[in-house]
């Protein structure tokens, strides 16, 4: 019970919970552990969403810091996602089902840090036409490029 009272504070996850159900199946077995980590067991206290499998744009241990009004970055960025966006259109009928997707403005930019500050990201919501589209996105400087690129998932907001 200690355990638990201590995991009260600490970066948990659905897979924690499905360890933990696991365990209260088989109690006498100790296997091993991969996504996840049951609440029986002490939760390590600087446990992060990268340990636990948490991508970083849906991660709620960063820190968000406002990127300043830099219209070169937010453009760099958006035309990234765009892109990206597009990319993942080509597998489908553009001519009768989808359009080329264009930006029509930035909605937000902001600059994404880890405590650690080791993970270090943009996360960006545009507004795109046709279709008023609204989408999220994290994406992170990759120095083997040099380049920006999509990291994880893109929301449609």
């Amino acid at each position: 019970m200690t355990n638990l009272k201590t995991n009260t504070r600490r970066l948990t996850t659905h897979f924690d919970m499905f360890y933990t159900l696991l365990d209260l199946l088989n109690l006498d077995k100790k296997g091993p552990v991969k996504r996840g980590i049951s609440l029986f067991r002490e939760i390590p206290r600087d446990r992060t969403c990268e340990d636990a499998y948490i991508d970083q744009h849906w991660c709620t241990c960063n820190y968000h810091l406002t990127v300043m009004d830099n219209d070169t970055v937010k453009n760099t960025l958006s035309n990234i996602l765009i892109e990206h966006l597009n990319s993942l259109l080509e597998n489908y009928d553009k001519e009768t089902k989808c359009s080329n997707l264009t930006l029509v403005s930035v909605v937000s930019s902001v600059a994404v840090t880890s405590k650690s500050g080791q993970d270090k990201g943009h996360r960006i919501v545009i507004k795109t036409e046709p279709g008023n589209g609204v989408f999220e996105s994290t994406l992170r400087y990759q120095s083997s490029s040099g380049s920006f690129q999509v990291k994880g998932d893109v929301s449609r907001l």
